[in-house]
């Protein structure tokens, strides 16, 4: 697994988080699909799901997934499991702050 730190969002912006398995995928590997999850690491959100915008979409070896809204104040740790050609599951794993303004 690997751990990586977002740069913050804003309330009011969406934008697409990318995870890169590139350093998980063995050679000729290929990513056939991912999903994201996304839980509360610290704040307060009812309902945390609902900063995922849709699926996420793969294309060897990144997966992409589109996040919007959230809490202010908030950090967000967003999960992603990637299935590949070798049947393996990478998972990367990635920790977004919701904030007011941009920094």
């Amino acid at each position: 697994m690997s751990m990586i730190i977002s740069t913050p969002k804003t309330v009011g912006e969406t934008r697409v988080q990318q995870f890169n398995f590139l350093s998980q995928m063995a050679v000729n590997e290929t990513l056939t699909s991912a999903v994201v999850t996304c839980t509360v690491w610290s704040g307060n959100d009812a309902n945390p799901s609902a900063v995922l915008s849709g699926s996420a979409m793969a294309t060897t070896p990144t997966a992409y997934q589109k996040i919007t809204g959230g809490v202010e104040g908030t950090i967000y740790l967003l999960t992603c499991t990637g299935t590949t050609s070798q049947s393996n599951h990478p998972v990367i794993q990635t920790y977004v702050p919701i904030v007011s303004n941009p920094l």
